[in-house]
């Protein structure tokens, strides 16, 4: 586990294999934003979380590539829970910033497009005036086009409660035809260009 810090405030941690990134931070990703309201703001064991994401065939349906926590979170979350060596790790990696607001990004290394999807939630969680920002170009989008990306990010598996925040991390660190090809293959430039704009003011 390696540690960097963005703008004082922005803790990224990767990890050499996806394996480690996941055993990591599943536990702690998944109390935050978890879409069962089960295992959100609740304690729960790896086996809760393995009966949530596992199928009836065996097969585990939870693979992300990167993680976002606000500092907030993590501290309830090694308050509440009984921590594995490798969350006790992150734990230790943690108060590097803990004693002011944080938020914490976690990806493999050398996985540059997964960072800075990361920091867009990083900056949205901590940086008001950009969130306010977002959460206007958000809702300027076309009902239609919301409503198509909000289905798509419901079918991976993303709660209702961060969806403004994805939207707005997709449209602006992804490119048109990752977008067009996972989201609405008619989205325009001209609809992801502010999103594109506001990132850069930011310095992602």
């Amino acid at each position: 586990m390696q540690t960097k810090i963005y703008d004082d405030h922005i803790l990224y941690v990767t990890f050499p294999t996806r394996k480690e990134l996941v055993l990591t931070l599943c536990r702690p990703a998944e109390f935050y934003e978890c879409a069962n309201p089960k295992l959100r703001n609740h304690r729960f064991s790896h086996e809760q979380f393995l009966d949530h994401y596992m199928t009836s065939s065996g097969q585990l349906t939870y693979d992300w590539s990167g993680f976002n926590i606000p500092g907030t979170s993590l501290t309830r979350f090694f308050t509440q829970f009984e921590l594995t060596p490798r969350e006790r790790r992150l734990q230790v990696a943690t108060r590097l910033l803990s004693t002011q607001p944080y938020y914490l990004i976690a990806t493999v290394e050398a996985d540059t497009d997964t960072l800075r999807h990361e920091l867009a939630h990083a900056h949205y969680g901590l940086n008001p005036q950009y969130r306010r920002q977002a959460n206007t170009l958000v809702r300027g989008l076309s009902i239609k086009l919301r409503k198509q990306i909000t289905a798509t990010l419901a079918d991976w598996g993303y709660a209702p409660q961060v969806m403004t925040d994805e939207i707005q991390a997709y449209l602006a660190t992804s490119g048109m035809r990752y977008l067009r090809t996972k989201f609405c293959p008619t989205i325009t430039t001209a609809q992801v260009k502010p999103f594109l704009a506001l990132i850069k003011t930011v310095g992602v």
